[in-house]
């Protein structure tokens, strides 16, 4: 059989980096990549890590690899690991090829990671994802195009199953190709699958194959929807209220969690089904404190809010009259003079007298404890309870405005403090605040 390499055409002008380990489906991989790279025109470099776990045998396949990408013309970087022995061995070596990956990819939005990943793979994938209690977004994580850890990846052979891969090798006129000796040890689970169970079902079952695919296509588009869902929901909403999160269903809640972190974190990592049930059980039960997630990533659950753990920005000065517009990390503060009260005054909107309002004044974090005199009252008020009534998320949601001597004047959601207030005779400074 042949396989249809326009499905490069895309990436015209792209740099593409193919994992090759030499075997078949590497070989298959890089072979088809080759042909769409002279037709389509874009870079592609053939990436061989060698883990020297074989000895010999992983040094005789670097060799063989990089004499077959020099057959097909294509760049060759052989890379050399150095895995520890220990628990998990599939898993750290995949992350470290992941980490090299990333390196190679770097910020370029025209890099793009191929794999080889093909049909059978994603069946026994699914397999492995069920014993350990994954969702549809789990079971079907072996996708044709995806982003891992910050890097796009795209899999040509999702769609081919292995024997078809090896009989389109055998007609081009390739008959050998490397094949690891580790994939006959059945200690490893993933081959458990494809030389003890897998051979088991095909055999009682002749059509289980062509079923195991069609459901897993069929659980992707669920999986696909669930996401999409959960992105337009995080998007519509303010994440930074607990109400929010108490409102999802826990499929959207597990889906609209990743989302979150990533995009308070910047880092594209899994989140544990024991961080999940954590966060969960506390906003289910109303539980406050610190949840620690992972080494770098934690949240603080109080009565009202999610708050990520990040240093906040640096404190900035503000001379509002030559500088109407400043940042403030997510936040954007405006200043105008207007000649009389606006009618409509929102929370994200403060008005003052401008005679008397100080030229500077400085943007910060709220810090704990701190007060500020509401519009109308005689007595000032802790921010948290003022927050709390008017169900506003603390930091990094809403800064403070100051003067000069630590005097809290604004906490965007909050009506603006019983200080340098305005007439409606007298020209009126407008501060308006918003998150970009």
């Amino acid at each position: 059989m042949q396989m249809d390499y326009s499905i490069f055409s895309r990436f015209r002008n792209f740099k593409l980096f193919a994992g090759y380990s030499g075997g078949s489906d590497s070989t298959a991989l890089l072979l088809l990549a080759a042909r769409g790279a002279a037709e389509y025109q874009f870079e592609l470099t053939a990436v061989h890590f060698n883990h020297h776990l074989r000895g010999a045998e992983s040094d005789r396949e670097a060799a063989n690899a990089e004499k077959f990408a020099g057959e097909l013309g294509v760049k060759f970087l052989k890379i050399d690991l150095d895995i520890p022995d220990g628990s998990n061995l599939e898993a750290r070596a995949r992350e470290a090829r992941m980490a090299k990956f990333r390196e190679l990819a770097g910020d370029d939005p025209r890099a793009v990671v191929l794999l080889g990943h093909h049909a059978d793979d994603r069946v026994e994938n699914m397999f492995l994802r069920l014993l350990r209690g994954s969702n549809v977004s789990g079971l079907t994580s072996i996708r044709q195009e995806c982003i891992i850890g910050g890097v796009r990846i795209f899999r040509p052979l999702t769609g081919y199953t292995k024997s078809q891969i090896e009989n389109f090798l055998r007609e081009n006129g390739i008959g050998h190709w490397a094949s690891d000796s580790s994939n006959a040890d059945d200690v490893y689970a993933r081959n458990f699958f494809r030389n003890k169970l897998l051979p088991q079902i095909s055999g009682r079952f002749p059509h289980a194959q062509e079923a195991l695919r069609i459901s897993l296509n069929n659980l992707e588009q669920d999986a696909d929807f669930l996401e999409m869902t959960a992105g337009k929901m995080l998007a519509g909403n303010d994440p930074a209220l607990r109400s929010f999160w108490q409102s999802l269903h826990p499929a959207l809640l597990v889906r609209c969690l990743r989302l979150f972190l990533d995009g308070i974190f910047g880092e594209k990592l899994p989140v544990s089904r024991e961080s999940v049930n954590r966060f969960k059980a506390m906003i289910d039960s109303g539980g406050q404190g610190k949840l620690v997630l992972d080494e770098t990533r934690v949240l603080i659950l109080d009565e009202t809010g999610v708050i990520p753990c990040l240093p906040p920005p640096e404190k900035v000065s503000w001379q509002w009259r030559s500088e109407p517009q400043i940042f403030w990390g997510k936040w954007r503060f405006r200043a105008e003079i207007l000649p009389e009260m606006p009618e409509h005054i929102p929370l994200t909107m403060a008005c003052f007298d401008a005679a008397n309002f100080p030229g500077t004044v400085f943007i910060g974090a709220a810090e704990s404890g701190e007060k500020m005199l509401p519009f109308g009252r005689r007595r000032p008020v802790k921010v948290k309870e003022l927050r709390i009534k008017r169900g506003v998320a603390p930091y990094p949601e809403n800064p403070v405005l100051r003067d000069v001597s630590g005097r809290i004047l604004w906490l965007p959601g909050i009506r603006h403090s019983g200080v340098f207030t305005c007439r409606p005779e007298e020209r009126i400074l407008v501060i308006y605040a918003e998150k970009c």
